[in-house]
């Protein structure tokens, strides 16, 4: 049996902590892709359906809080289906002009419009044409698959071991050494 010692546990204690903190900062990424090859601010996206886990496929949203997945399919005469996909940062900027002294100035605010989920409507640009957008939270959660977040698998394994061994550091923290029967306790000396 692996005997850990109280300080190295109230050290990773702190060090989850920590780390904690500064990943709530982190700016979210999503994919990014066109069904075709297409162009975008003179680069070229790469298509959706070659979709790998590459940083060519991999933007960082700075203003987004969701990743979208988009699908537009068109119902053909003859009963076939065309489909394209789009994968990308969620639109959550709302630009709003702010009266400051005299002057009307510009105001970019970021807003929660979506809902997380899928939401499948008809095309008003064509009879026959459906939309199909999905919403999500987490980094690259638009992919074709459903990927296990990393970043939360962690931090749960983090908060499963720290309440593991909340007893040993709560005696730490209280001054009280743990014996190595769980159940007696000896005073510091």
């Amino acid at each position: 049996m692996i005997c850990w010692s109280d300080q190295l546990i109230c050290g990773l204690a702190v060090l989850s902590m920590v780390w904690s903190c500064f990943s709530a900062a982190e700016i979210l990424e999503c994919y990014k892709c066109f069904e075709a090859a297409g162009t975008m601010d003179r680069k070229p996206l790469p298509e959706c359906s070659k979709l790998r886990d590459s940083p060519e496929y991999k933007v960082q949203c700075p203003n987004s809080t969701m990743c979208l997945k988009e699908e537009h399919t068109i119902h053909l005469l003859n009963g076939m289906k065309w489909t394209t996909e789009t994968r990308d940062c969620a639109s959550q900027v709302n630009v709003v002009q702010v009266l400051r002294g005299r002057i009307f100035e510009d105001v970019a605010v970021i807003e929660e419009p979506y809902s997380v989920g899928c939401l499948e409507r008809e095309s008003h640009s064509m009879l026959t044409a459906t939309v199909k957008q999905c919403y999500c939270r987490g980094n690259l959660c638009n992919t074709t698959s459903h990927r296990v977040n990393l970043n939360s698998l962690i931090k749960i394994i983090y908060v499963m071991f720290l309440l593991s061994n909340l007893r040993l550091i709560t005696a730490r923290l209280n001054g009280i050494t743990l014996c190595s029967n769980p159940r007696e306790m000896c005073l510091r000396t």
